[in-house]
């Protein structure tokens, strides 16, 4: 989930007080940045609970600012607001997740899920002011993200024996990223059961998907 739009930056300026919607916004978009580089070091192997407890710990602070912001902001900053308290909720979950700790992480997954599928390309451009300059956040900034949570997502599901979540049948391009990364003959198959479910301009997409072969890596296993 690279965001080459928004600077990573991290310091000790949002432990002030802000006030105004453009104050909140800005302080916990400026943690969430630092969340993003702090958790970059992460793997599966030396993630440890005193990681997970401090990424839960700035998630909170982000998303109380966050929720100032969606009662008292105008329209556009509502909109990112929303935006970045999914993207905190899911970077916890993630994390959860790398640490194989699924029930946990599934509960967080499951809470944000139905706002992280709804959003298509019709909803953006987001903005949003930081710093003083004015930031736009595209569809594709968000597209890989929203795969790479469906990806996970389902594999935890598939952890915790949730088989009718692991491999829903709402959004068409959520079977080709599993197909991705996922087990060929496995999530193969799981396409083609579920081809009879999507759109017909969708069907004719996942069957020639499900038929190519893929040596991409499993989720939650970042490049």
């Amino acid at each position: 989930m690279v965001k080459n739009w928004q600077a990573a930056h991290y310091s000790c300026s949002h432990f002030r007080q802000a006030q105004t919607p453009t104050e909140n916004l800005q302080s916990a978009v400026e943690i969430y940045n630092a969340l993003r580089e702090y958790q970059g070091g992460f793997d599966s192997k030396t993630i440890t609970q005193s990681n997970i407890d401090d990424v839960k710990t700035r998630m909170d602070k982000g998303v109380a600012l966050l929720d100032k912001v969606i009662r008292e902001g105008n329209a556009d900053q509502i909109k990112a607001s929303r935006y970045f308290k999914n993207n905190f909720k899911y970077e916890y979950g993630f994390v959860l997740g790398m640490k194989g700790q699924n029930a946990k992480s599934y509960e967080v997954m499951k809470e944000i899920e139905k706002d992280i599928t709804a959003f298509i390309s019709a909803d953006f451009p987001l903005r949003y002011e930081y710093f003083g300059k004015n930031y736009v956040i595209n569809w594709d900034n968000f597209a890989p993200t929203q795969a790479e949570f469906l990806t996970g997502f389902a594999e935890i599901s598939y952890n915790l024996g949730k088989y009718e979540e692991a491999v829903p049948s709402t959004v068409w391009h959520w079977h080709i990223h599993i197909r991705v990364n996922g087990s060929n003959i496995f999530w193969s198959i799981k396409c083609l059961i579920l081809i009879p479910k999507q759109q017909p301009a969708d069907q004719g997409r996942i069957l020639n998907y499900a038929l190519q072969p893929s040596n991409n890596t499993m989720p939650f296993r970042r490049q």
